[in-house]
């Protein structure tokens, strides 16, 4: 068993990146884009926002009702 000695999510492989992206953005429900905010995950950097939108947009279900 290895170990890694990430001091922050980024320092983590993509692997392990993408599964917590997958856990904070999957949506098993229709999202509407007008009253639900973006997994806040999205808020914290630049390089987390487009990894786990990534995942966010291109893996759940969107409708727009106001």
């Amino acid at each position: 068993m290895s170990t890694t000695n990430a001091k922050s999510i980024i320092d983590l492989p993509a692997e392990l990146r993408n599964a917590i992206y997958e856990s904070v953005a999957l949506s098993d429900e229709e999202i509407n884009i007008i009253t639900h905010p973006q997994p806040a995950l999205t808020r914290t950097c630049r390089q987390l926002r487009r990894e786990c939108l990534s995942i966010y947009t291109a893996s759940n279900n969107f409708v727009a009702v106001a």
